[in-house]
């Protein structure tokens, strides 16, 4: 029985033959073409489950394919190719994913058979397949369940060990195992569910922050919140009772919001985030650096802390202009009387840069990978150095 369709566009025949034949291969049905045109024409007609695209075609390129794959409302899986370096690959894949389609991962040419084997074989889980009912019915089982990043302290000599955590979402799928966010957030947000998903992980983050306390660690939790979600007025007064009903300080849960979450109605958002804060929540604006209104919101809004993306930290090892930004962000911050938080630190090399120039926290792979709540209070108290990742099926 066949696999699945997959489509291939690539302007070298011999590329397209080479990827069709390990597909074949591996009992996929597959089509391809040299042509954006003809691609058009295959992917009505063809429906595939899995697209293989070039981002250097000379009648388009990738980005456009992946705005075409949005008009479509694409459910399909994404894996780009290229023989451009790494970042222009994992730059395109998030706009593929800021577009909402299902990524599925980016090969380097020249391909190795073994690498496009691999993701060929990946487990498939599909956007478009998720009901209502299945996310529905998975947060009332508890299904989805909440990992911790830690953030660990750069401003003390004695003790660098974390007092805060970014709460992350994970579903633990009695089929398909422990899933990632970026396999089925799109599809709560389609399905009209990021209100009770919000609730559900709040609600752990707050019975973990007691399971914590009687380990004798007051931790802070940051909660991520979607930007459909500011335009609800009660958001407030629905999180705080929530912190309440589990006797857990508000002070303890850090709200942390986009940029792009307060561009699109930002009175309404002003209202929003002022009562987080009079309700004693603290603000966090995550992704720094990466819109166009930045500087206007951490003039109009009650923020306390930012978060430079990590599409600036990891830079820092090789790029200067990266490492000016950093200083400068930091800088500005400090004088605004606001914290700095780096995200996506995969080194010491970035993590020593980041204490010379004054960051106050950091979160990274080389730190911690998210872990389950239980294994938080062995970390923060030194019995991991940088904690093991979670096996997940992705």
């Amino acid at each position: 029985m066949t696999a699945s369709r997959l489509l291939v566009i690539d302007d070298d025949v011999d590329v397209c033959e080479f990827v069709s034949r390990v597909a074949r291969d591996a009992n996929h049905e597959v089509a391809s073409t040299t042509h954006f045109s003809e691609f058009k024409r295959l992917y009505r007609k063809f429906n595939p489950t899995i697209v293989i695209m070039d981002l250097a075609m000379p009648d388009t390129d990738g980005v456009e394919l992946l705005r075409f794959l949005r008009a479509e409302k694409s459910k399909t899986e994404v894996i780009l190719i290229s023989g451009m370096d790494k970042k222009v690959l994992n730059s395109a894949k998030r706009v593929g994913q800021e577009h909402g389609l299902n990524m599925k991962g980016v090969l380097q040419k020249p391909i190795m058979i073994e690498d496009l084997e691999s993701l060929l074989a990946a487990p498939s889980y599909f956007a478009g397949s998720v009901t209502v009912h299945e996310l529905d019915a998975a947060i009332a089982k508890g299904e989805l369940v909440v990992h911790y990043q830690p953030k660990m302290n750069l401003r003390s000599p004695v003790d660098d060990s974390p007092r805060e955590v970014e709460a992350l979402v994970r579903w633990q799928h009695p089929v398909h195992g422990l899933l990632s966010p970026d396999r089925f957030l799109f599809a709560i947000q389609e399905t009209g569910l990021l209100l009770p998903l919000t609730r559900a992980v709040v609600t752990s983050a707050c019975r973990q922050i007691r399971k914590w306390s009687e380990f004798g660690k007051t931790m802070c939790v940051a909660v991520n919140i979607a930007p459909q979600l500011l335009t609800n007025l009660t958001l407030p007064d629905e999180i705080a009772s929530l912190a309440e009903q589990n006797d857990v300080k508000t002070s303890q849960i850090i709200i942390e919001i986009t940029e792009s979450g307060v561009m699109e109605d930002t009175a309404r958002a002003m209202d929003i985030l002022t009562r987080f804060r009079l309700k004693g929540f603290r603000l966090s604006l995550d992704d720094f650096g990466t819109g166009f209104s930045s500087l206007i919101h951490l003039y109009r809004l009650p923020f306390v802390e930012i978060k430079i993306d990590q599409s600036f930290v990891r830079d820092v090892g090789a790029n200067e202009e990266a490492r000016v930004i950093v200083r400068a962000t930091t800088e500005m911050a400090h004088r605004l009387n606001l914290s700095v938080c780096a995200e996506g630190v995969e080194s010491e090399d970035d993590l020593n840069f980041l204490r010379l120039a004054g960051c106050d926290k950091a979160q990274g792979y080389f730190i911690s990978r998210p872990i389950a709540g239980e294994k938080i209070v062995d970390f923060a108290f030194g019995g991991a150095s940088h904690a093991e990742p979670l096996r997940e099926r992705a």
